[in-house]
């Protein structure tokens, strides 16, 4: 999956669970929706609470794989060297992106899908360019995105979904019958689909169905 559709997935996340904040109400209204799925016994609510946190800890160790890369890349000699005006404007959102994540004490649903838009953002302006738009500068940059291996970061999160969604089927088995029929036929559809955005989509759905 291109690193465009990641983006587009965690920014419905960050939309959808933002939504009823006011400014800098962020963190305690989404503290509030948490606590409240969580001592809700509901079945269904239950494993709301699962696909929540199963996303949660993937988002976090996206975060902190990316925040290792791009820790590197910016130790590399030769991108150190280049002062070109487009490399420059580069080291500067990878470098915002870095101190963002090491000050970030604690990383809540907010703070983990506005890193990994900074992150991808920056990454995605060079990975989807075309042909005839690629500049000496952005050539190399694009060099050493690759030598560093940043699409690795996308393809270690699709692994670790389809376990996750592995995972997340066997619990959702275990107590289907408790579940309403509106939520069995979202099941029924979403174990049908083979396509990896389509069930990190569908999964994201459910989060905010009953919320």
């Amino acid at each position: 999956m291109k690193a465009s559709k990641i983006f587009s997935i965690f920014v419905l996340i960050l939309q959808t669970q933002t939504s009823f904040c006011k400014p800098n109400e962020e963190s305690t209204s989404i503290s509030e929706l948490e606590d409240d799925l969580r001592n809700d016994s509901l079945p269904q609510k239950q494993m709301i609470v699962i696909a929540y946190d199963q996303l949660m800890a993937l988002g976090r160790e996206y975060i902190d794989r990316s925040a290792e890369i791009s820790r590197n890349i910016l130790k590399d000699e030769s991108l150190m060297l280049n002062e070109k005006p487009e490399v420059v404007e580069f080291k500067k959102n990878l470098k915002v992106f870095v101190e963002s994540n090491d000050n970030s004490k604690k990383k809540d649903v907010f703070t983990i899908w506005t890193l990994i838009s900074v992150y991808v953002q920056t990454i995605e302006n060079y990975v989807e360019l075309s042909e005839e738009k690629i500049t000496p500068e952005s050539k190399f940059i694009l060099e050493i995105i690759n030598k560093y291996d940043c699409h690795t970061v996308n393809m270690e999160y699709r692994r670790k979904f389809n376990v996750t969604v592995d995972d997340f089927t066997r619990k959702f088995e275990e107590h289907k019958e408790h579940m309403n029929e509106h939520v069995l036929q979202w099941f029924k559809t979403f174990k049908a689909l083979t396509k990896f955005d389509e069930k990190l989509e569908t999964l994201t759905d459910f989060m905010f169905m009953l919320t």
